[in-house]
C-alpha cells in the first residue's frame, strides 16, 4: 500500500517546540506504518506563503499554501494542483490535520479530531473565522471516509460538518510503549532540578486556550488550604495560545508567591520526567476529542483528575477521578481527596497503567490500515 500523509504538524521548519496532539497522532501513525511495513509512506505538506523549505526537507509538498488551494477548489470545483504528481506515487491520501485536499482519482481519508472550530466559536481564534469554517466544512465533505478519535466526537462531527455518519469510523488514539517505561529516579531528579522544581507538584499539560479551563484550574488550586499549597506547587506545561490574558495574569501572580511554575518549551524527554515526578495530573478540560495527556499520565503512573464530559470519560474509563469541570469546588475537593487518600491514589495509578496498555498506537495503526482497505 502506497500512502500519502499530511505532515504539516510535524515538519520541523513549520513547527517549533513539542508536537501538539495532532502532531503526536501523525508521527505515531507514520512510525508504526513504517516500522511494521504496513504501508510505504510519502510525507506531503503544504508550504506557507513566502517561506522556503531548507534543502534537508525530503517531504513532497503541494504547490501553494492550503488556504489558496482550498479556496480555488471550493470555488471552481477542480482537484488540488499537484494531484497529478501524487497519483503516480500513492494509492490513498490521509489528511490528519484538517487540511483535506480533493485529489484526482485518489481516495482521501480525513481524521477530524473534534468540531471545536465550528461548534464552540467562543473558544477559537477570531482571525478569519468565517472563512476558515467555510473551508473546513467544504473540505470535510470531500473525504471519502472520516476517522473520529472517540465515539463522543461523532455526534458533533455529524452536526458541525454535515457528514453522513455512515462515512465515520471510530479509532481511539494510543500511547507509545516508551511512555510505559519508568525512568531512573536520579534522572527524574536531575530534570526537576533543571526546571527549579524543589517540592511536590500538581501537573497540567496543554496549550493555553479557553477550552483547557485554565481559569478554573487556577481558582481550584488557590482554593486549596494553605498547607496543601505549601507542600504542592502547580506546574503548567504549555505554550500560550489565545484568549487567556486573564489566566496568564493569574499565573504570574501565583509565580510571584512561589506557588506556580509555567514551563513553555519542554522537550519530549523532559516532559516524560515531569509526568513521572508529579504527585497528580490535573486535566479538567471543557472539551476534548480524545485527550492524549490523560494517557500520558496513566502510562507515567500518576493519578489523574479529569472531566466527566465530552470524550474524557470514554478515554479514562474508571481509571481517573472524574469531576464537573465547571465546578471549581468539585475540582478543589478532588485534588484534596487524591492527594490525601493513599488507597484511592494506588487504585487510580494501577487502573491508569492498565488503561494505557489497552490503548496502544500499534492498535490504532492496524485499525487505520483497515479503514484504508475499505477504499482500495
Amino acid at each position: 500500500m502506497r500512502l500519502g500523509i499530511g505532515t504539516n504538524t510535524i515538519e520541523p521548519h513549520l513547527c517549533h517546540g513539542p508536537s501538539d496532539g495532532i502532531g503526536v497522532y501523525t508521527r505515531e501513525l507514520i512510525r508504526h506504518f513504517t516500522a511494521e511495513r504496513m504501508a510505504s509512506v510519502t510525507p506531503v505538506y503544504f508550504p506557507k506563503l513566502l517561506q522556503w523549505a531548507p534543502g534537508s526537507v525530503r517531504s513532497d509538498k503541494f504547490f501553494l499554501p492550503y488556504p489558496v488551494l482550498a479556496t480555488l477548489t471550493n470555488l471552481c470545483d477542480f482537484p488540488f494542483w499537484f494531484s497529478a504528481a501524487l497519483v503516480e506515487k500513492i494509492d490513498l491520501y490521509h489528511a490528519t490535520d484538517y487540511r483535506i485536499p480533493r485529489l484526482n482519482k485518489i481516495p482521501v481519508v480525513a481524521t477530524l479530531h473534534d468540531a471545536v472550530q465550528l461548534n464552540s466559536l467562543e473558544w477559537v481564534r477570531d482571525q478569519a473565522r468565517a472563512y476558515k469554517n467555510w473551508v473546513l466544512r467544504a473540505a470535510a465533505l470531500r473525504a471519502d471516509l472520516v476517522i473520529a478519535i472517540s465515539e463522543a466526537a461523532v455526534p458533533d462531527l455529524v452536526e458541525a460538518y454535515g457528514i453522513d455518519q455512515a462515512k465515520i469510523r471510530v479509532i481511539h488514539n494510543g500511547i507509545s510503549q516508551e511512555w510505559l517505561e519508568s525512568l531512573a529516579k536520579n534522572h527524574i531528579e536531575q530534570i526537576l532540578k533543571k526546571y527549579g522544581l524543589t517540592r511536590n507538584y500538581i501537573l497540567f499539560v496543554g496549550t493555553f486556550q479557553p477550552r483547557k479551563n485554565l481559569g478554573r484550574i487556577l481558582s481550584a488550586y488557590e482554593a486549596l488550604p494553605s498547607d496543601f499549597r505549601r507542600e504542592f506547587s502547580l506546574v503548567l506545561v504549555g505554550q500560550e495560545g489565545w484568549k487567556v490574558d486573564n489566566e496568564v495574569a493569574q499565573i504570574r501572580s501565583l509565580e510571584v508567591r512561589g506557588e506556580c511554575c509555567w514551563l513553555k518549551n519542554v522537550p519530549s524527554g523532559d516532559l516524560k520526567a515531569l509526568y513521572q515526578g508529579a504527585s497528580l495530573f490535573l486535566f479538567p478540560s471543557l472539551l476534548e476529542g480524545f485527550g492524549i495527556p490523560v494517557l500520558e499520565a496513566f502510562a507515567s503512573r500518576v493519578p489523574v483528575i479529569t472531566s466527566n464530559i465530552t470524550a474524557l470519560p470514554e478515554v479514562a474509563g474508571d481509571a481517573a477521578l472524574l469531576v464537573d469541570p465547571y465546578n471549581v469546588d468539585e475540582i478543589t475537593y478532588g485534588i484534596e481527596r487524591v492527594l490525601v487518600d493513599t488507597k484511592l491514589r494506588s487504585q487510580l495509578i494501577d487502573k491508569g497503567c492498565e488503561r494505557a496498555k489497552e490503548l496502544s498506537w500499534q492498535r490504532s495503526a492496524e485499525k487505520t490500515i483497515e479503514v484504508y482497505k475499505e477504499l482500495l
